[in-house]
């Protein structure tokens, strides 16, 4: 019995060890990343503070960073990447959302996974681009920053939008092109049929044959104008696609949704 505890002691000791180290590597994850040096070290202190909260109460990582340099990548892919292979995102389904800030081409991508596809939709994530783009074009980057949490807390209060949904963008453009082909091939086969059974029926008629050149009476006439009739009818805005969230798929094979803007 002693020996079994003295081989236990080992073991127990590494699963605590290693069970630290876990516990030491996701406190250690960076929710802000300045590389483009836009914030005060207080700043940056205090956004990540706001952001570990928004992680306690809502269950999804959100990050914020800034760079300089893509390294040739559009701001979709850094942005995905970035999510991706920093170890961001809570649960199997990696939920969480990511800021990019662009300053080389002045431009801004939100990243979603998991479950935030479902609370932040594509009309949601435009609301959010604004707001964050009128501070970002002030040089108000702190600002700009405090405007995306903001949103993206009022949003998670709010919650998943009633009548929301998923679709990949790749595949509804690929049955779009499908369709418009199709109806192409359609209209043509139609347009073919017409004119080799007009050409079939075709006679060589003169006008000789049903002009009476005793019966023809040209008379003056003359066109009044008296009055004109407008009507008009309102048309409805039609707010059903508030609720659509499109997806991509990242170099890692993740589903992502996202949308960006300029400043």
């Amino acid at each position: 019995m002693i020996n079994i505890k003295k081989k236990m002691v080992p073991f127990i000791s590494s699963l605590v060890l290693l069970l630290s180290f876990v516990t030491i590597v996701s406190a250690d994850i960076n929710f802000v990343v300045d590389d483009a040096n836009l914030l005060s070290s207080e700043e940056e202190q205090q956004l990540r503070e706001d952001l570990a909260s928004f992680k306690e109460q809502y269950n999804m990582d959100a990050v914020i960073v800034t760079s300089n340099d893509l390294d040739g990548k559009s701001q979709m892919d850094y942005a995905d990447d970035y999510f991706d292979y920093n170890g961001y995102g809570v649960g199997e389904d990696k939920s969480g959302l990511l800021l990019l800030i662009d300053m080389d081409d002045r431009k801004v991508w939100i990243s979603t996974s998991g479950e935030a596809i479902k609370y932040f939709t594509d009309s949601r994530i435009q609301n959010i681009v604004d707001d964050i783009t009128t501070q970002l074009k002030n040089a108000d980057y702190f600002e700009g920053c405090n405007e995306f949490i903001n949103d993206i807390n009022y949003y998670a209060e709010e919650g998943i939008p009633a009548g929301q949904y998923t679709y990949n963008e790749a595949e509804r453009t690929q049955k779009v092109i499908f369709i418009g082909l199709g109806a192409g091939l359609i209209v043509a086969s139609v347009v073919s049929l017409l004119v080799v059974n007009s050409y079939k029926n075709s006679k060589s008629i003169s006008t000789a044959n049903y002009v009476d050149r005793n019966s023809i009476v040209f008379t003056r006439k003359k066109d009044r104008f008296i009055s004109t009739y407008t009507s008009k009818t309102k048309i409805e805005r039609n707010n059903s696609s508030s609720g659509g969230s499109s997806t991509h798929t990242s170099s890692s094979g993740n589903t992502h949704g996202g949308g960006g803007g300029s400043f």
